[in-house]
């Protein structure tokens, strides 16, 4: 009788200490979880700036975030996942990416960490498989999602280089090209790319070359990029901060990119090819798409400014076209807000 009764405490007590262990399980989970939250709300508030780069002390607030992570658990996957968010290109940036993949596969932020991480690397056949992945999951991209970037593709000139800002606006592009089979030819980089030393090494830029990308703050290596790449090629993704844009006052609207104005491209026939996009085609649905105003005029009046101020004849196409876009806008007095 005492034996069993012994035999029913320990089960009671092993039940008690299993219980006692998945409730620590779950309530680290649960912490850990919180603090992935707290991350990107902090990442967030910091990158709304009007450079869309971090400060210092914001850089050091989102350190120290992650290490509470890992001190927290450090086996736990949102400390693998936010020790490659934070610094997607160090050392062991796929370490930590491998890790956070074995346990939450189908993670929204896990999936386009592999579509980066692939595209970063220049592995073609994982980035394949990684976009297949996001293509199957429930946050796939639907036919909608994908209207704007199917005509930013379908705008741009045979092998066109495209600087794009990140996952939202490059994502989309990559998966058009690497599932549907979509304007293959144009090559679509991410700014953030072009300061790293294992992407440039994968460009035709000279090694002298990379020392100017390293050094450079990320609004100029878009300029840079602009006047490193030849000219028939390069464009810039309407996306990126228009600040970073004015600093290309020698670029011309092409379609649904910045190109040059020596590239051989025709005013009269770029105007009217931008003016005659209706904003319902480019973005039906989705509220996170970059708005058809938002896209082309801070464009087209940067542009417009700057030849009325170099007087040289070219002012009065961008007048023009904002004439005609200004009737398509939902809000049509957006237009008087914007600066010129």
């Amino acid at each position: 009788m005492i034996d069993k009764l012994m035999a029913h405490l320990f089960l009671v007590v092993i039940a008690m200490v299993t219980a006692g262990s998945v409730y620590a399980q779950d309530a680290r989970s649960s912490s850990t979880d919180e603090l992935i939250e707290r991350y990107f709300a902090m990442r967030k508030a910091a990158w709304n700036g009007a450079e869309k780069m971090l400060s210092n002390d914001e850089k050091s607030a989102l350190t120290a975030l992650v290490e509470e992570v890992k001190l927290l658990d450090s086996t736990s996957f949102a400390y693998h996942f936010l020790a490659y968010t934070h610094d997607p290109f160090g050392a062991t940036a796929s370490a930590h990416l491998t890790r956070a993949k074995q346990v939450r596969p189908s993670h929204n932020g896990v999936l386009h960490a592999s579509i980066q991480n692939a595209h970063f690397i220049g592995n073609m056949s994982a980035l394949r498989k990684a976009l297949e992945a996001l293509q199957a999951s429930p946050y796939n991209l639907k036919t909608d999602d994908l209207t704007y970037h199917r005509h930013v593709l379908s705008s741009l000139p045979p092998n066109a280089i495209l600087i794009t800002n990140g996952d939202e606006d490059t994502h989309p592009l990559l998966l058009l090209q690497y599932i549907h089979g979509l304007r293959t030819d144009v090559q679509v980089i991410r700014v953030d790319f072009l300061q790293q030393v294992t992407f440039l090494k994968q460009t035709s830029i000279s090694p002298k070359g990379h020392v100017k990308f390293l050094a450079a703050n990320r609004s100029d290596v878009v300029a840079l990029a602009f006047i490193t790449f030849p000219a028939e090629r390069i464009h810039l993704a309407l996306t990126l901060p228009s600040n970073w844009l004015q600093k290309r006052t020698d670029g011309i609207i092409n379609g649904l990119a910045l190109g040059r104005l020596n590239a051989g491209h025709t005013l009269p026939d770029l105007v009217n090819r931008t003016a005659s996009i209706s904003p319902n085609a480019i973005n039906p649905s989705q509220t996170q798409a970059h708005r058809f105003d938002r896209n082309y005029l801070p464009l087209f009046l940067i542009l417009e400014a700057y030849h009325k101020s170099a007087s040289n004849g070219l002012a009065k196409g961008y007048t023009d076209a904002i004439a005609r876009i200004k009737p398509k806008l939902k809000n049509p007095s957006v237009i008087d807000n914007l600066s010129r």
